[in-house]
C-alpha cells in the first residue's frame, strides 16, 4: 500500500513541540522568579530541568515508534505533556516552587516525541537530499513558530499573568494531538521485538558506535545550545536591563528568530545544487562569525536592543543552513532511522541541557557570559566538522 506524502501543516508544529514548550514561557521568567521568591539562577533551572527530560525522552520514543507506530507514539507525548501543563498551572495557587519544576520535566518527556518523530517521519518517506530540502522548512518552522509563542507568550504574562502561558501550552498539546491523526503512518512494518532490553541495548549500541552519526549530532547538540542559552539569558538583560515589557522581548525574540527562517529559505536553494555535507561549513562559519562579532561587542561594553538580537539573529541564519542538512546526513547513515533519530535528538537536546547546566553553573546571566559561551561553542562546531568531512572521505 501507498503511503501518502506527509504535509508540511501538521509537520510543522509537531517539530516545534519541544521548543515551543521550552521557548513560550521564558518572557515570564522574571515575574515567575518573582513571585516564587527566588534569585535568576534558580529561575534557569525551569528550563535545565526541562531540558533533562526533554534530551533523555527522547530515547523510549524511537522503539515505542518500531512497535505500535509513529502516530501512536506522538499521541503518548501529547498526553504527558498536556498533563505537565495542567500541573505547571497548579503550582501557583499551591505556591510550590519544587512541585512546577517537576510540572515543567513532565513536559520535556511529553515534548520530546515531537522533535524525533518529525525527523523520522522525513526520513521514512523522503531520500537523503529530498529529506534535506523538506528539513530546511521544518527547521525555519522550528525556530519560527516558537518565537510566535514567545511573542503571544509575553502578551499573555501582560494581561493574564505567567500561568496563562502554561494554559496556551496545555491547548498547543491538544492542537497537535489533533493534527497527529491527518499525518500518515509511515512505519511500513511493527517490530514486535523492539521493547525487548537486549534487543535495546543491541540496536543503541550500533547507532552510539555509528561516528557519523555521533559527530553530526554532536555539531547539531552545540547549534541547539545557542537558542537554550539565549532564551534562559537574554529575558533578564532585555527585560530587567533594558527595561522591555515581555510582550515587546517577545516580538524583538520573534525578529531575531527570522534569521533562521531566512537561513532555511537560501539552504533549500543550495539544496539543489549542493549536498548536504557540502553546505553544513557554509552555515557555521556565518555563525562563528556572528558569534564572534557579539562576543567584541559586549566586551567593548555596547550593550542594547540592537547589540542583543542582531547578532543572535546571524548565529541562527547560519545555524539553519547547518542544521537541516547535518539532520539529513546523519539519518541516511542508519537503516533504523526511527532509533537513530531518537540517538540524534537525545545527543542534541542532552547537550542543550549541558549548556544550560554549565552556563548556570559560570555566574548569574550577563551578556558578557553568553557571548563567551556563543564563541566557544562555533569554535567546537568548527573543529568537530573538521573530523567529520575527514571520515567522510574515507569511508567514501
Amino acid at each position: 500500500m501507498k503511503i501518502k506524502k506527509p504535509r508540511l501543516y501538521a509537520l510543522i508544529p509537531l517539530i516545534s513541540f519541544g521548543t515551543v514548550s521550552g521557548i513560550l514561557f521564558t518572557p515570564a521568567l522574571p515575574s515567575l522568579s518573582a513571585y516564587f521568591g527566588i534569585d535568576s539562577k534558580r529561575a534557569t533551572l525551569t528550563m535545565t530541568l526541562f531540558l533533562l527530560t526533554y534530551a533523555f525522552g527522547q530515547l523510549p520514543y524511537g522503539p515505542l515508534s518500531n512497535r505500535f507506530g509513529r502516530k501512536p507514539t506522538i499521541a503518548i507525548g501529547c498526553l504527558i505533556s498536556f498533563v505537565g501543563a495542567l500541573l505547571a498551572v497548579l503550582s501557583k495557587p499551591l505556591q510550590s516552587f519544587p512541585f512546577f519544576l517537576f510540572a515543567r520535566m513532565l513536559q520535556g518527556l511529553g515534548a520530546a516525541v515531537g522533535l524525533k518523530m518529525a525527523f523520522t517521519i522525513v526520513a521514512d518517506y523522503y531520500p537523503p537530499k529530498e529529506g534535506a530540502r523538506i528539513n530546511s522548512f521544518l527547521v525555519a518552522a522550528f525556530a519560527v513558530v516558537p518565537g510566535v509563542g514567545a511573542l503571544f507568550g509575553g502578551m499573555l504574562v501582560e494581561s493574564y499573568g505567567w500561568e496563562a502561558t502554561f494554559v496556551l501550552l496545555a491547548i498547543y498539546s491538544l492542537i497537535i494531538y489533533a493534527l497527529s491523526k491527518t499525518i500518515p503512518e509511515t512505519l511500513t512494518e511493527k517490530d514486535h521485538h523492539a521493547l525487548k532490553l537486549k534487543r535495546l541495548i543491541i540496536s543503541y549500541g550500533k547507532k552510539f558506535k555509528n561516528t557519523r552519526l555521533m559527530l553530526s549530532s554532536t555539531i547539531i547538540g552545540s547549534m541547539t545550545i545557542y537558542s537554550y542559552i539565549f532564551a534562559s539569558m537574554a529575558p533578564f538583560f532585555a527585560i530587567k536591563t533594558l527595561g522591555l515589557d515581555p510582550d515587546s522581548y517577545g516580538l524583538c525574540y520573534l525578529i531575531a528568530l527570522l534569521g533562521m527562517l531566512c537561513g532555511s529559505f537560501v539552504s533549500a536553494r543550495l539544496s539543489r545544487r549542493l549536498t548536504p555535507l557540502q553546505m553544513v561549513p557554509i552555515g557555521l562559519t556565518l555563525s562563528a562569525l556572528a558569534a564572534v562579532s557579539m562576543m567584541s561587542i559586549y566586551f567593548l561594553g555596547v550593550f542594547d536592543l540592537m547589540a542583543l538580537f542582531v547578532p543572535f539573529f546571524f548565529v541562527l541564519f547560519g545555524v539553519s543552513i547547518a542544521y537541516s542538512n547535518l539532520a539529513s546526513y546523519a539519518l541516511s547513515t542508519s537503516r533504523n532511522k526511527a532509533n537513530a533519530s531518537a540517538v540524534m535528538s537525545f545527543i542534541n537536546i542532552g547537550l542543550a541541557f549541558v549548556g544550560n547546566l554549565v552556563s548556570g553553573a559560570l555566574g548569574a546571566p550577563s551578556p558578557i557570559l553568553m557571548g563567551v559561551i556563543f564563541f566557544v561553542i562555533s569554535i567546537i562546531n568548527l573543529l568537530v566538522y573538521t573530523k567529520l568531512r575527514t571520515l567522510n572521505k574515507v569511508i567514501k
